[in-house]
């Protein structure tokens, strides 16, 4: 009788340790799900920054060359008026 409650004892054990065994893998897999989420949110943040800069960039160029037109408008203007002046 001791034998088998023993052996009884030692299944009870076998079996809890494999129970938490699957209680680990499933947050394992539930940790990697969650990751994985925050990954494609990352990625998808990412894309939309990367975009804002590059039309950040565009219109930065674009007001860089208006304004080179404009002082060189300005310049032009100077010159005639110091011409008109002699």
């Amino acid at each position: 009788m001791q034998e088998e409650n023993k052996a009884l004892c030692k299944v009870q054990k076998d079996q809890e340790i494999a129970l938490k065994s699957l209680s680990k893998e499933n947050e394992y897999e539930k940790k990697i799900h969650e990751l994985d989420v925050e990954l494609k949110l990352a990625k998808e943040h990412l894309r939309k920054v990367n975009m804002k800069k590059r039309d950040d960039e565009r219109m930065m160029k674009s007001e860089h060359d208006q304004l080179m037109q404009l002082e060189e408008r300005c310049r032009k203007m100077a010159t005639v008026i110091k011409e008109k002046k002699k």
